[in-house]
């Protein structure tokens, strides 16, 4: 090797020797000079100088993360990671210098490597086996061989989930990007959203498929036969305002009940919200919310009786699959939100696992007052300003008054511990009694119900409030497991990802939320904060 200064500074453990070998010779292979000679580690002072030179003047910094590097508080690889870190203080943020890349299982959340590793997107090269992409990227990075439109070509196909998590520019951490660069990443994100709004009344059918949505960023997923819409169910109680609460929270649990069915893709519930008394077509509905069918359906309240209609749409055709009528007493009202999932399903031909079956036919509570004031509380926390104290308190008596009525309604003892939480995590309420509070409430619920989706997604929202980021991550991930069809689970997932600098899987989780949840601006904001933060 030459004493020039290399385009790339390989640095790795020496336990790794063999993987750098393959990446050496990889990029070697291509025409891009490595510092990769074992033969001249004999250490000393001329070493030492040489080794700072090289890394003060290569063009790319390539540390190899593994177990051994985990095992290895103390080696020489550590200084030259520090050296790395260093020099980029003295970069503009638009430079790509660091490209860490992980040989093996290690987690980036878990990696003991410098903070300024963490602020990149890392690359994941099994063994040190190469891929074309990589190469690519590479030799685009460094300025030489392959054009950079190849190398973005084949980075797009890596994304597309063709190959292996590819590298990043290098960004600022989170705490960087100050209220203004936020402010205009949400302009963005609004005007998006609102340029797609305003020019609905006159675009034609092929233009309305050509508007932008949060799902279009996010990468949007083949029109599936077993897709579903759950449009707004109509309120047709005589007391319209007094009951409204009432038809959106039925409207709700049939969608939860819903995303319960593995087999489905439901769009949920922030999306649908836009199309409330729509004037628009059914196929063109289908086609902005990329659904096969749409449910429409309708609520009327009168004293302990409860009538429920709901048809089921084939959206090609605009064609009736069929249509229901229920006239249920109130405490009979989740017998129908489960009987209406069923028979979606089986005209979906989705397939029902028997723990599907048994999570469908379960009602939360008997009581059809605590269940209104469940439905209260849960109103009041879906508003977007829910940190105000004046919105948490309302959550807190709601959910109270619930459980009071029915100490035995899990998911209101969710929803009471969450309220709990809440006052801790904004800091209006950080006494000892509100502590013994939130977990007597979370406790309670996770005993009565502990297989609930309500309970386990308010599980997450106790464990995050409580700024316990990784048990809220577990609870999570093994929430979106079970609940794949959930946005919600998946935004949540994202935010707490990000919270452990989980970057890259932190984008993953949110281009599923933003798929499941096309027209939903919040996730549609957060999306494209991370993608400008992402520098992509």
């Amino acid at each position: 090797m030459s004493d020039s200064a290399p385009a790339i500074f390989l640095s790795y453990a020496s336990q790794d020797a063999d993987a750098a070998r393959r990446i050496c010779e990889s990029l070697r292979a291509a025409g891009v000079e490595v510092w990769f000679d074992q033969s001249e580690l004999v250490g000393g002072d001329q070493w030492d100088q040489k080794i700072r030179g090289q890394v003060k003047s290569c063009a790319l910094f390539v540390p190899l993360i593994s177990a051994a590097t985990q095992a290895r508080l103390e080696g020489y690889f550590r200084l030259e990671w520090k050296l790395a870190a260093a020099r980029t203080h003295t970069m503009a943020d638009e430079k790509t210098f660091l490209l860490p890349v992980v040989i093996d299982g290690t987690r980036d959340a878990e990696a003991k490597v410098p903070e300024e590793f963490r602020v990149v997107q890392w690359t994941r090269l099994s063994g040190g086996e190469t891929t074309p992409a990589f190469v690519a990227r590479v030799k685009n990075l460094v300025g030489i061989g392959a054009a950079p439109e190849v190398g973005a070509r084949l980075v797009r196909a890596q994304e597309d989930g063709r190959g292996q998590a590819t590298p990043l520019q290098r960004k600022r951490s989170p705490l960087a990007i100050g209220g203004g660069a936020l402010a205009i990443v949400v302009a963005i994100a609004t005007a998006l959203f609102v340029s797609k709004k305003s020019a609905r009344p006159a675009a034609a059918p092929s233009q309305v498929a050509a508007q932008p949505t949060p799902a279009a960023v996010a990468g949007r997923p083949a029109l599936s036969d077993k897709s579903i819409a759950v449009l707004p169910f109509e309120n047709r109680s005589d007391d319209k305002d007094g009951n409204a609460f009432f038809a959106d929270g039925v409207h709700e649990d049939i969608l939860t009940n819903l995303a319960l069915v593995r087999d489905l893709r439901v769009v949920s519930r922030t999306s649908v919200m836009g199309f409330r008394g729509t004037t628009r077509k059914i196929p063109e509905i289908a086609r902005e919310l990329n659904v096969a069918y749409i449910l429409e359906g309708s609520v009327q309240r009168s004293g302990t009786k409860v009538h429920v209609t709901g048809q089921l749409i084939r959206a090609a055709t605009d064609e009736h699959v069929w249509a229901k009528s229920y006239d249920r007493d109130i405490t009979d009202v989740f017998a129908i939100q489960s009987a209406l999932a069923q028979e979606i399903a089986g005209a979906l031909s989705a397939a029902l696992s028997p723990e599907e079956t048994r999570a469908l036919s379960q009602r939360p509570t008997t009581n059809s007052a605590a269940y209104d004031l469940f439905l209260k509380g849960r109103a009041a926390r879906s508003v977007r300003e829910t940190t105000s104290l004046a919105g948490i308190d309302q959550q807190e008596t709601c959910f109270r008054g619930a459980v009071e009525l029915d100490p035995k309604f899990a998911a209101a003892w969710a929803g009471l511990a969450v309220a709990h939480a809440a006052k801790i995590f904004y800091g209006y309420d950080c006494t000892e009694a509100r502590y013994a509070q939130a977990k007597e409430a979370i406790d309670t619920a996770v005993r009565l119900a502990p297989d609930s989706p309500e309970v386990m997604l308010g599980l997450v929202s106790y464990y995050y409030r409580m700024r316990d980021f990784s048990r809220a991550g577990a609870q999570c991930e093994m929430l979106a497991r079970l609940h794949p069809n959930s946005s919600e689970v998946w935004t949540r997932l994202a935010l707490i990802q990000r919270r452990q600098n989980r970057w890259i899987e932190a984008l993953a989780s949110l281009r599923k939320a933003a798929q499941l949840d096309p027209g939903n601006i919040v996730v549609a904001e957060n999306l494209v904060a991370f993608l400008t933060l992402a520098r992509r």
